[in-house]
């Protein structure tokens, strides 16, 4: 059994792959709006050119659906583009980082005025991303366009993933186990998510605390001999070039021929 650290990532991977591109769910007729829970959040902005800028360090398996900004009373209307760009960090430190690629990109905007009479209001403070599963850190980079604008005095930026729930058929008066960890697991098939509609009754279980599964055994390693031990491949290589380099020295040397 696997430690928590990853946030239930090698299990839970399927599910949030399933669930990333929800935008409501029926039930019973009625939409419910799906909701969300704050990854990361920051007020640290740094001002290059006509750009605010603000970083994130997101850990791996940490699934990102939205982005949502705050911003302060002033200016009151605006209309600002979003880009998002994201690079994975390596395993050994969280400083270094591969070059960054656009993820996502958007607008934001808050509009209160009137038009002939008619009162406007209209506010765009979210941009979606698409949902992507690294397995390693990343560094996020939000970079707000301010044109030749006063820069937009930000309160705050969150990094929002979708909650998600584990759904599954239950029976009174039992007790369930969950393991995660085996990274070889492929997502399960069952029924239940083709026929699955949320219940307003739906039972609400609570994790008890994490604990070692006992009966744990690795799985075998099944990979070729070359690839578990890869240095035993340089190791013939040194060899077979060794022995090739003294048939060609034996080749090479000059013979003596006898007097006749």
């Amino acid at each position: 059994m696997q430690s928590l650290g990853d946030t239930f990532g090698q299990v839970f991977r399927a599910i949030w792959a399933n669930t990333a591109s929800v935008s409501s769910i029926s039930d019973g007729g009625e939409m419910m709006q799906p909701r969300y829970m704050t990854v990361a959040e920051s007020s640290q902005i740094t001002q290059k050119d006509h750009s605010s800028v603000l970083e994130f360090t997101i850990q791996a398996h940490v699934p990102v659906d939205r982005l949502v900004f705050t911003p302060g009373s002033e200016p009151v209307n605006f209309s600002r583009s979003v880009r998002i760009s994201v690079a994975q960090l390596s395993q050994s430190t969280t400083k270094n980082a591969d070059e960054p690629e656009l993820t996502s990109s958007g607008n934001l905007l808050r509009v209160h005025s009137a038009l002939n009479g008619h009162k406007i209001d209209e506010e765009r403070l979210a941009v979606d991303v698409p949902w992507r599963d690294a397995d390693t850190p990343s560094k996020w980079t939000i970079t707000v366009d301010n044109g030749d604008d006063a820069p937009l005095q930000l309160r705050s930026v969150q990094l929002q993933m979708l909650e998600r729930t584990f759904c599954f058929e239950s029976a009174s008066n039992t007790s369930y186990t969950l393991f995660y960890g085996d990274p070889a697991l492929l997502s399960p098939r069952y029924d239940y998510a083709a026929l699955f509609a949320p219940r307003p009754d739906a039972a609400q279980l609570t994790v008890g605390p994490e604990q070692p599964n006992p009966a744990f055994q690795p799985r075998p390693d099944n990979r070729p001999l070359t690839e578990r031990h890869p240095a035993l491949l340089w190791i013939a290589l040194v060899v077979v070039i060794a022995l090739l380099g003294a048939i060609a020295l034996r080749s090479a040397r000059p013979t003596t021929q006898a007097p006749h």
